[in-house]
């Protein structure tokens, strides 16, 4: 796929991967590309390719095993293995799994492996735990349905990363879609300060972008937790929407979302955000995570 552009983002698109791995880009191996945006003034985009679960076993394949994943695949809770490519971990040091059989049994089974092979998650697990009790309506009561979701990234053999989400259950056009429990939940149940405000931003960001809230994360460090996001699908009016949304103190955030726009529009229809996600970091600054789907390619 070409970023053959002279726009800014391409530029620093194409300085920053191999040419051959943006001349691999299609809809075959590739989900979407991410562009991260921060409100924290001269901060640079982030960019992200996400690679879809079949090429992502393959590449697994030919590592090393492990543990981590040896212990879903043997739970059979494999959904989804997603391989992430970005500007900032390379080397397929990073990987996503989504997992399914979120029985009471298998969950509970979880949690105490995780507890016994991930330091960040044994030191974050009553947090983690609690988001977990969301409930969901396809998750046929069960108690932890809602944590669906985790990452690791390595580094150098050491697990530097560990990001944990949770579902709000939400299809497009399920009849199952239940938004102001989830914001209530959030606010006033989450016991987190960072998800009071995100939820109040994306609340607004919904009701003037058209779409669904979707789901949170949290991303643990050694120092904590670094960043807090609430994420949303099906935008319909993305950027005329975000910039009616988010608070005016976030100016340099928002002309950079400008930016992502006039981009968008030089490529005339290549690209569909599907989906993007409000953060808080550990500088409490406000980022905006926004993913787009490759069309025609």
């Amino acid at each position: 796929m070409d970023f053959d552009t002279n726009n800014e983002i391409d530029k620093q698109i194409r300085d920053i991967f191999p040419i051959e791995t943006l001349e691999s880009i299609s809809r075959k191996n590739v989900e979407c590309i991410g562009i991260n945006l921060s409100s924290e003034c001269d901060s640079d985009f982030v960019y992200k390719i996400y690679y879809r679960n079949k090429p992502s076993k393959e590449i697994y394949a030919k590592n090393q095993k492990n543990p981590i994943l040896e212990y879903f695949y043997e739970k059979n809770m494999v959904k989804i293995l997603q391989a992430v490519n970005d500007n900032i971990h390379f080397n397929f040091s990073k990987f996503d799994i989504g997992f399914t059989n979120r029985t009471d049994e298998n969950m509970s089974g979880l949690f105490s492996f995780l507890e016994q092979n991930v330091p960040l998650f044994a030191k974050h697990k009553d947090e983690i735990i609690n988001l977990a009790q969301m409930k969901v309506k396809s998750g046929l009561d069960y108690k932890y349905y809602a944590f669906h979701f985790c990452g690791f990234v390595y580094e150098n053999g050491e697990n530097t990363l560990f990001k944990s989400y949770w579902t709000n259950g939400v299809a497009k056009n399920s009849g199952e879609y239940n938004k102001d429990y989830y914001i209530n939940y959030l606010k006033e149940k989450s016991g987190i300060p960072q998800f009071y405000e995100l939820a109040q931003i994306i609340n607004e960001a919904i009701d003037n972008c058209g779409g669904y809230l979707f789901m949170e994360g949290i991303d643990y460090t050694k120092e904590g937790a670094v960043s807090h996001k609430i994420y949303m699908i099906y935008p319909e009016s993305v950027y005329d929407g975000l910039l009616k949304s988010i608070p005016d103190k976030y100016e340099y955030l928002k002309s950079q979302l400008l930016k992502v726009e006039k981009w968008d529009k030089i490529h005339n229809g290549r690209f569909n955000c599907v989906g993007l996600a409000l953060a808080k970091d550990k500088k409490n600054n406000l980022n905006l995570k926004l993913y787009y789907e490759l069309i025609g390619e």
